[in-house]
């Protein structure tokens, strides 16, 4: 199991026959990534993203090791929606959505798409320019004035969909008792 940890990095997890955690190593070591997780289909390529930045990596599972770091995507705009959702398209691994969230609650400026805010993106991992997309002026837009639509992920007729995180008042959420690990 891969997981981000924001201000950590990307681990991967093997469990044992109970579905304990066997072992934990950290495969990414990037204190700025924050929340957008997505690997292709095949398992081959691992994309991850910071606040301002996404990056891809060639991924083998087999010894869990990720390699030639590349950006393909840089200057997603900041605001007070700081995390970042990714998601590789299953019928086309070359596209990946990337969702940039509003600068508040009232972010009139994200009713146009080149505010880049409030937007969920479309970027083609196949003709990433060097340097990586520009956030604002590449990809094409798949939807905007969606103040912070995360947990994307497509039905298996290919549409896809989005959760609003609606609300900027948090509440905490307790754990589960009686654990067995």
């Amino acid at each position: 199991m891969l997981v981000l940890q924001a201000t950590k990095g990307v681990s991967v997890h093997t469990f044992d026959a109970n579905g304990c955690v066997a072992s934990s190593t950290v495969i990414i070591s990037n204190n700025r990534l924050n929340h957008g997780l997505t690997l292709t289909p095949d398992g081959k390529t691992l994309y991850a993203s910071s606040e301002t930045t996404a990056w891809s990596w060639s991924y083998d599972a087999a010894t869990m090791k990720a390699t030639n770091q590349q950006t393909v995507v840089k200057g997603i705009s900041t605001g007070i929606h700081s995390t970042r959702t990714m998601l590789v398209v299953p019928q086309a691994p070359n596209y990946v959505l990337l969702q940039a969230g509003s600068n508040g609650n009232w972010d009139y400026a994200s009713g146009s798409p080149s505010a880049g805010r409030a937007i969920v993106k479309v970027f083609d991992m196949s003709k990433v320019p060097s340097g990586g997309y520009d956030y604002n002026t590449g990809g094409a837009v798949l939807g905007y004035g969606l103040r912070n639509e995360v947990a994307l992920a497509f039905d298996p007729a290919g549409n896809v969909w989005g959760a609003e995180n609606s609300g900027d008042v948090s509440t905490a959420v307790k754990g589960t008792e009686g654990s067995t690990c």
